[in-house]
């Protein structure tokens, strides 16, 4: 990833964060998706059967 994008992601990123500790559900909702990509989950993957990811941090900021 060049400089630019990467610059662009880490501030998108960012955003999301100041937006999910206001409140913002979308936003909590995005990290999460992110979250479970990062720990290698795959939109085919039947049923899950991985391991549980601890998404409540994000939940609490959000509440």
């Amino acid at each position: 990833m060049d400089a630019e994008t990467e610059a662009a992601f880490v501030a998108h990123v960012k955003d999301l964060e100041r937006l999910a500790i206001d409140g913002d559900h979308h936003a909590v909702k995005s990290l999460a998706c992110m979250a479970l990509l990062v720990e290698g989950w795959r939109p085919t993957d039947p049923g899950g059967g991985g391991e549980i990811i601890d998404l409540m941090p994000y939940l609490k900021l959000a509440a």
